[in-house]
């Protein structure tokens, strides 16, 4: 059959999918009862909070499509959601404290690469007044 993986290829498949996590951790599997193959994708490891991201189809390669597919809405939801919740903290911080440093960000918001600190201060600055926001970055024991 022209639609069937070989096992590698569905290898190949889950670990693209791991790229795009943190703990990711990936599973497929022939499912018995539902006659078919199942997968899923867990971006933040099976114990996080985040869930998982989960598809069933007839074949291996339907499955992982509709997986991959899941997958990419998720992900862009996830990365809106953290933009968002990244800017509240940088209104937030600049209200409290006259300035939000990028060590202050990091402790409320965790890690984010310098795109998504631009999205987050250029959402800010849509959101509130008082802006042009800014991130400022500081050196020493808590800079990154």
């Amino acid at each position: 059959m022209a639609d069937e993986m070989t096992f590698d290829e569905i290898r190949e498949r889950l670990e693209e999918l791991c790229r795009d996590g943190n703990e990711h951790t990936a599973h497929a599997s022939l499912d018995i009862k539902r006659s078919g193959f199942s997968a899923c994708f867990y971006p933040d490891g099976v114990v996080a909070n985040g869930g998982g991201t989960f598809a069933h189809g007839d074949t291996a390669q339907e499955t992982l499509d509709e997986l991959q597919r899941k997958w990419a809405k998720k992900r862009d939801d996830r990365h809106a959601q953290a933009v968002k919740k990244a800017a509240l903290e940088i209104i937030r911080l600049t209200h409290e404290f006259g300035e939000c440093t990028d060590a202050a960000l990091r402790q409320e918001v965790g890690s984010m690469t310098p795109e998504m600190v631009s999205e987050a201060i250029a959402l800010a600055d849509e959101m509130a007044d008082g802006g042009p926001f800014k991130v400022v970055s500081v050196r020493g024991a808590n800079a990154a």
